[in-house]
């Protein structure tokens, strides 16, 4: 028996990328459909650092071109993230996308046998961590055979590692190609964009591939679901590992949403 939804059809678009989908198409894109004062924003709930859905677009431009032009990324490239909670997550994710290449968000608390089987699984080429993180991410990187030079830091220094701001520095200074498109023989049902790894009960983790078409529709179906009222926006505290919710709000910072994400440290949580 064909189960259908009680709830109207949605047609999802299938030539577009995630990327596509949430900055350049008018009908879908917050930074195109509404004011520079009215959209969504990534917040540090410690220091209040905030980038709206504007510096996350520009930014993810640079660091994206920097990653083409100056160290390969190509598309089908996997780029995987060992890290907790931080804002820049979402710039190094839609970077990745931008490029067509593929996302693997890992767990931070992953050891270095377990971060090495990882990035070997999802034939990561680059890293992106945290300095509190960094000697896991190179100890498994050694072991996975990944160079030192294609890890970097999405917040503070180190030195010898470059930073995710130095990344997006170098890109500014250089011209951005367009963002990469869906293949004419292809759809966005077809081409992988996400890696998430499952949580491996009954075995080592597996690698699950979600395509670009996967997300829009699950971002369609929250819509359907959970509207917002005229003057009103979501407001979230993000206490959950961002790795684990690249399918939901990571996916679009819209126009009526706010995520706040609080510092994950050994310290105690930070009252908000």
């Amino acid at each position: 028996m064909l189960w259908e939804s009680p709830h109207p059809h949605l047609d999802i678009p299938e030539l577009l990328t995630t990327w596509q989908w949430v900055f350049e198409t008018p009908e879908y894109s917050p930074g195109l459909y509404t004011s520079r004062s009215n959209l969504g924003s990534y917040i540090n709930a410690a220091t209040k650092e905030r980038l709206d859905f504007a510096d996350v677009k520009e930014k993810a431009t640079h660091l994206s071109t920097a990653l083409i032009k100056q160290y390969g990324l190509q598309p089908g490239d996997t780029v995987s993230m060992f890290s907790t909670n931080t804002i820049w997550y979402p710039v190094a994710m839609w970077a990745t996308v931008r490029a067509g290449g593929r996302v693997n968000g890992a767990s931070p608390a992953y050891n270095a046998d377990e971060m090495a089987y990882a990035l070997k699984t999802a034939s990561t080429k680059f890293l992106f961590t945290l300095p509190s993180s960094l000697d896991v991410a190179l100890a498994a990187a050694d072991v996975a055979g990944l160079a030192r030079g294609s890890v970097f830091l999405l917040e503070g220094q180190r030195d010898g590692f470059t930073s995710i701001h130095d990344l997006i520095r170098v890109g500014s200074e250089l011209v951005a190609d367009p963002s990469w498109q869906i293949p004419s023989h292809l759809t966005n049902k077809n081409v992988c964009g996400y890696l998430n790894f499952s949580s491996g009960t009954t075995g080592l983790p597996k690698a699950v591939m979600l395509s670009h078409h996967n997300l829009i529709a699950q971002c369609h179906q929250l819509k359907q679901l959970q509207l917002v009222s005229p003057g009103q926006r979501y407001k979230i505290l993000a206490v959950m590992p961002l790795y684990v919710f690249l399918i939901l709000g990571w996916t679009k910072t819209s126009a009526d949403f706010y995520a706040q994400i609080p510092y994950h440290g050994s310290g105690p949580f930070l009252p908000l």
